[in-house]
């Protein structure tokens, strides 16, 4: 079974009155690649929200928001799966893929908010600089190159909301 179909998001929103309701969902935009990643996007805003109306909608793609824009989602890597991630190929709107010779290392002009749920991950920046994170740590990223290595063994959940950025960090080796 996919993240996507285990996990129940709930939106409270306003009908066409104006009146406080749950909202239907709608269909989560998912990449599955058993062994590498399980990745859904399940909500999403263009630009700045305006409330009450304009709270967004199920997420269109895997892309990543424009500036103002917002995304969120859930991610699972298996145990184990360190180094089989293609960055550049899932997010193919990444701003750079592939850095330092590691196809998970990849950046992209948005700040990131991330909570671990459950397992185990590496966040590693250029150089091999490392940060083992576990259920209840938060990562916040602002657009610097980065990847994710599950070394361990077993599985780590995270859910994320990506928030699009204007300009863009230089990567220096």
């Amino acid at each position: 079974m996919s993240i996507a179909q285990e996990m129940n998001l709930v939106i409270a929103g306003t009908d066409a009155d104006g009146k406080p309701c749950f909202l239907e969902r709608g269909a989560a935009q998912t990449v599955n690649t058993p062994g590498v990643i399980d990745l859904a996007f399940v909500w999403s805003v263009d630009g700045v929200p305006a409330l009450p109306a304009n709270i967004g909608g199920p997420a269109p793609s895997v892309t990543l928001p424009g500036p103002g824009g917002s995304v969120c989602g859930i991610v699972r890597f298996p145990a184990n799966s360190a180094g089989r991630l293609d960055a550049k190929a899932l997010l193919q709107d990444s701003a750079e893929g592939g850095m330092e010779g590691n196809a998970a290392m990849h950046s992209h002009n948005t700040v990131d908010y991330e909570i671990i749920l459950s397992g185990k991950i590496d966040v590693v920046l250029p150089g091999n600089q490392r940060r083992t994170l576990k259920a209840g740590d938060i990562l916040v990223m602002g657009g610097l190159p980065h990847a994710w290595e599950n070394i361990y063994d077993e599985d780590c959940t995270y859910v994320f909301v990506a928030v699009g950025a204007t300009g863009t960090v230089e990567y220096i080796p």
